[in-house]
């Protein structure tokens, strides 16, 4: 195992918190009664979701700075334009809930649509990132 595969091991990791960040989001709204029993009162589904999130970004960044410092080739092909795109989208997806705790009311609603929107943006460029 070189440090290549370590690396992409990281960035499968980063992968399945995505996933899991996006199914809470889901289960929530399709079977709110299940994800509390099975959460069990000790965290809410907005508190798992942000905890997957943060830790989404984290991996992510690890994975992308790791390839960075490894192998400074692979800015020069796609995978690794595709990833700093998807890292800085990441971060920008982080930040909306911390920003709507500042915005007045009658703008969190819009914040909050504009984090479900990256966040379905941000897993279709996943997907192209990974299959490139």
């Amino acid at each position: 195992m070189n440090l290549k595969d370590i690396i992409a091991f990281i960035g499968l990791l980063a992968f399945i918190s995505a996933i899991l960040t996006v199914t809470v989001f889901i289960l929530n709204y399709k079977y709110k009664v299940f994800l509390n029993k099975i959460l069990d009162g000790k965290l809410t589904h907005l508190q798992l979701h942000k905890i997957l999130g943060i830790t989404t970004i984290i991996l992510g960044t690890i994975h992308g700075l790791g390839m960075l410092s490894a192998f400074p080739s692979v800015l020069k092909k796609y995978t690794g334009l595709s990833g700093i795109l998807l890292l800085s989208l990441f971060w920008i997806l982080g930040t909306l809930p911390f920003i709507v705790k500042k915005v007045p009311v009658k703008c969190k609603k819009k914040v909050l649509i504009a984090h479900k929107i990256l966040g379905g943006v941000i897993f279709l460029f996943i997907v192209i990132h990974i299959s490139i």
